[in-house]
């Protein structure tokens, strides 16, 4: 009798996660990436800095369920950690629950990357790293990465793949509980095309109610971005180009508009990628009266060593050369932020790094 009851309870122990494996279909994955970053302020005020910087690490766990006729519930939990100094707060990344169609598309609600931000991420062969092109690409100046965001309380769409090309939609409302006068929102997106070696796209964003200095003028009330990239694969070589407009207006109806353009490169020979990427920001022009001397310029010369299939180190230094009114910043996606150089300061880095996927 007490066998009976042992091998009962061995089978429905091992039958258990069997039966939950099979309808949650629940994966497990990350990337924990370090650096070594030592970087030149250009400011006789500060000092030049040395630091151990944790590179967009993260954890992630993601599921879904066949509900039939092709149709799936999705769901998405993944949190950055702080590999340097350990710690972060939970699901502070892509984290969601959605459905998913074949045939309708896939869509998602929580917080997750807009679709201006999703377009042109594969150009960027410097992702994650100090030499990344949100230094210059989707940035204000000081304000890094403004048209480049991973939206909370938003809902988003993306439609399946009509040989190779896509479209994707996100809504993000940033005052959902009512709690400010203005009404804070965000619309975006975008349309991809990839079939073969050549791909295309092309995005819009729209940030309503904004609150951020759009050069050296006041702050803004409404802004607005577009862009248009593309990207060329011939044998072990990846070519990417991308044109971005950002306008705005301020609140005493002044027209603030500023260009940017970026260029990467990507050359791989076995085990090894040679990689330079190119940005520039011109000046900022108000109301058609000409610019205000904030123009600004980046580029980043690197190489990636893979060590295996998951594992990478990589060495790379990285200069940004800003005009007279111009902050634009260095190693904004490290633990301790962006290095800000102050107002027509030329910082520069190196930066050594290993990343493990998993």
């Amino acid at each position: 009798m007490k066998k009976s009851l042992i091998a009962l309870a061995v089978a429905s122990a091992v039958a258990a996660p069997a039966a939950f494996a099979a309808t949650s279909n629940v994966d497990v994955y990350g990337i924990f990436g370090a650096s070594v970053d030592i970087v030149d302020r250009d400011d006789t005020l500060q000092e030049d800095e040395f630091r151990v910087s944790s590179t967009a690490s993260r954890i992630g766990f993601k599921g879904a369920e066949d509900l039939g006729g092709g149709l799936s519930a999705i769901w998405q939990v993944e949190t950055g950690l702080d590999v340097d100094v350990g710690g972060n707060t939970w699901a502070t990344r892509n984290t969601f629950v959605g459905l998913s169609s074949k045939t309708l598309g896939t869509a998602r609600i929580g917080r997750y990357d807009t679709a201006y931000k999703m377009a042109t991420g594969r150009y960027d062969v410097f992702s994650d790293t100090l030499g990344d092109y949100n230094t210059i690409m989707g940035s204000v100046n000081a304000n890094t990465g403004v048209f480049d965001l991973r939206e909370t309380n938003s809902i988003s769409y993306e439609t399946p793949e009509f040989s190779g090309f896509k479209v994707m939609g996100s809504y993000g409302q940033r005052n959902e509980a009512g709690a400010t006068l203005v009404d804070p929102s965000l619309w975006s997106l975008a349309a991809v095309y990839a079939n073969g070696p050549l791909s295309v796209v092309a995005a819009y964003e729209k940030h309503t109610d904004e609150n951020f200095a759009f050069s050296t003028t006041a702050d803004t009330s409404d802004a607005t971005a577009w862009k248009l990239g593309a990207g060329y694969v011939f044998g072990n070589t990846r070519l990417a180009a991308i044109y971005e407009r950002i306008k705005a207006d301020d609140f005493f109806g002044v027209d603030l508009e500023r260009d940017a353009w970026y260029l990467s490169l990507a050359h791989q020979m076995g085990n090894i990628t040679l990689k330079a990427a190119y940005a520039k920001a011109d000046e900022t022009d108000v109301s058609g009266f000409g610019g205000v001397d904030d123009a600004a310029d980046s580029w980043t010369l690197g190489v990636d060593y893979a060590l295996s299939k998951r594992t990478m180190a990589y060495a790379l230094y990285t200069a940004l050369d800003n005009d007279t009114n111009a902050n634009y910043r260095i190693g904004g996606n490290g633990t301790n932020g962006a290095f800000n150089p102050g107002f027509g300061n030329d910082p520069s880095g190196l930066s050594l790094g290993v990343k493990h996927s998993f």
